[in-house]
């Protein structure tokens, strides 16, 4: 059975001025089916919804000291101790988008109590083909 859930919450994406702050409706979204993984699902105004893909603990990670390398950080704002900048580079360029250190923190909190079923599941699987392997060789 397939365990999922959605957490929304929304960013504030920083822009330079004159446009200033834009607030970024954003969709969590867990699945036991890929559990070390969250699909963060960006809804700006005017334009497609874009979905990021990245191991959730890097998000919790992120709610207490810097994380991450490459396309995707996540650090505490450092001028704003309740709340977590979220990095993201792509060819295009980069974008920063602030959110609740506290709204991060509740989803990865459900996220770690479902997913340690989702990985005991996933070590047994490993453990029977790993099985399966030796016993042919």
């Amino acid at each position: 059975m397939d365990y999922r859930f959605y957490h929304y919450t929304t960013g504030v994406l920083r822009l330079p001025a004159p446009e200033g702050p834009v607030h970024v409706p954003t969709e969590l979204r867990y699945s036991d089916a890929d559990c070390l993984a969250v699909h963060m699902t960006f809804h700006v105004p005017g334009n497609p919804s874009v979905t990021w893909v990245f191991g959730w603990e890097l998000l919790g990670e992120g709610t207490i000291h810097p994380a991450g390398e490459g396309d995707v950080r996540v650090a505490p704002a450092p001028d704003a101790p309740c709340d977590v900048d979220l990095l993201l580079r792509a060819p295009e360029g980069e974008v920063r988008v602030r959110y609740s250190a506290r709204d991060l923190r509740e989803f990865v909190g459900r996220v770690r109590a479902m997913s340690a079923r989702s990985l005991s599941r996933m070590s047994q699987e490993a453990d029977r083909e790993l099985l399966d392997i030796l016993e042919g060789a």
